[in-house]
């Protein structure tokens, strides 16, 4: 009875950790390139909808199809844990005739995730832009690809945000999440002038604005960036001045700023808004969990 109690009291724990896994993985790490990726990738982050780039004058972004991505992990996760099996729909093969189940239509019985990756570039930046990252994290991750070891990368160090400093002239960019939401604080200090921000979005299909809010269309679900919050620090807290987006064409955006001081910082921080941007990486599935006899927890997964 008591090794029954102790299992269940593992088992308990096991659910505890997973469950804060899960919310601490809503918050997006930028991993540092030493190798692992394409020489233009300075940082790389995994969230549920894609993944996302930094790079010298801007950033992309990758995102999967929601549906695919849900059907991939019914049909992988769900068959290996009988728990948390779910229905899966057959795909309808050539005639009309059902194909393996879960199998993308047209795909010959194989697994497809169509994705979308799109390119924000800040026009005219600085390409020399000293890079600071922030806020190092204890662990770190190792890349063993392929059979090649000059090509694989050790000790890539993680981080919760990351600072271009003077992109533009006495302006910084400075990228980070918070609560679970992608962002990116554009901070303008006393000389610098907004108005030379110009994002060009590269890959993208349409860009919109409703109620203040920018919509970027892909061919895998809109994104939103939210109305711009800007600010700047007065004698009572922070003072918010208004802020809009600008599209003009070539798929470019700029900021149009109200009335503010230009002898104080002020910051532009947009939110970015997947439509499955939420919970734990879609390549984290736990599996099982279990103690070391030195008081060790271990938990297996893929």
């Amino acid at each position: 009875m008591k090794k029954k109690s102790y299992v269940l009291f593992i088992l308990l724990f096991a659910a505890t950790l997973y469950s804060a896994a899960q919310e601490s993985y809503s918050s997006l790490e930028f991993v540092q390139n030493k190798g692992q990726w394409n020489e233009k990738v300075l940082f790389r982050g995994e969230m549920n909808a894609g993944a996302f780039f930094l790079e010298r004058q801007g950033f992309t972004v990758l995102l999967n199809n929601p549906e695919d991505m849900r059907r991939l992990t019914y049909k992988t996760h769900g068959k290996s844990s009988g728990a948390l099996s779910a229905p899966v729909k057959k795909a309808q093969g050539a005639g009309g005739a059902p194909s393996d189940e879960g199998s993308s239509p047209g795909s010959g019985g194989k697994e497809v995730v169509h994705f979308h990756a799109y390119r924000v570039v800040f026009q005219g930046a600085n390409e020399q832009a000293m890079v600071t990252p922030d806020k190092i994290l204890p662990a770190y991750e190792n890349y063993f690809i392929g059979n090649d070891k000059s090509k694989w990368a050790g000790h890539c160090n993680m981080y919760q945000a990351i600072v271009y400093h003077d992109i533009y002239p006495n302006i910084d960019v400075r990228y980070y999440t918070e609560k679970g939401r992608l962002k990116f604080d554009l901070i303008v200090r006393p000389g610098g002038d907004p108005g030379q921000v110009v994002m060009k979005y590269e890959g993208a299909g349409k860009l919109s604005i409703r109620n203040n809010q920018l919509g970027v269309s892909t061919s895998v679900g809109e994104v939103r960036e939210l109305s711009p919050y800007s600010y700047q620090a007065g004698t009572e807290g922070r003072v918010q001045v208004p802020c809009k987006y600008v599209v003009s064409g070539g798929n470019t955006v700029k900021f149009r700023i109200g009335k503010y001081s230009p002898d104080t910082t002020l910051v532009i921080d947009p939110v970015l808004v997947f439509s499955s941007f939420t919970g734990s990486k879609v390549s984290n599935w736990g599996f099982t969990a279990t103690y070391g006899y030195d008081g060790s927890f271990y938990a297996g997964g893929i």
